[in-house]
């Protein structure tokens, strides 16, 4: 698939406070459910077995999705994107920062050519692009949400008519 996504540049900060560092043009930035995150790293890591897996990772965001590659394999799942991009990082350091933040149930993850970022730590990437583009197939991993997974029982149409102690209806 060949349409890229676009990163929309925001504005730098006038101002930046002392020790702080401005942030670039182009970020990628987005929100997740954490639980959500861990288990697409996770379900990466078990795929070959007796192989060794790939130590890197391949993190990108980009139409309404994230995306996690390692040793050929992909997995995506609906987040809140509000920049596009992709980087390569450390993928067994990675998994054990994010196990870091549970119990949290979401977390915002921000990544640009200086680094990556969840809330104040902060990690060097291997490389960085502000454009991604999906990948033609990957895994979405199960719902884990039983009450979303099973069928409602059903629901009668018409509401049952009263009935007395014998039993029989009451008109």
């Amino acid at each position: 698939m060949n349409s890229p996504c676009a990163s929309t540049a925001g504005a730098k900060d006038p101002l930046v406070a002392p020790g702080r560092r401005a942030h670039p043009v182009f970020s990628m930035k987005f929100t997740i459910e954490l639980r959500r995150l861990i288990g697409m790293i996770g379900s990466l890591r078990g795929r070959e077995r007796g192989k060794r897996t790939d130590s890197q990772l391949v993190l990108s965001a980009c139409q309404a999705r994230v995306f996690v590659a390692s040793g050929g394999n992909v997995a995506g799942e609906e987040a809140l994107v509000l920049e596009d991009g992709s980087c390569v990082l450390p993928r067994v350091r990675f998994e054990k920062v994010l196990k870091t933040f549970r119990p949290k149930p979401n977390i915002t993850v921000e990544a640009d050519a200086q680094g990556l970022r969840i809330e104040r730590f902060e990690m060097e990437v291997r490389s960085y692009s502000p454009t991604s583009a999906p990948p033609d197939h990957f895994d979405v991993p199960p719902v884990w949400d039983t009450w979303l997974a099973t069928p409602s029982p059903a629901v009668s149409a018409r509401p049952e008519s009263p009935r007395d102690a014998g039993g029989r209806r009451v008109v």
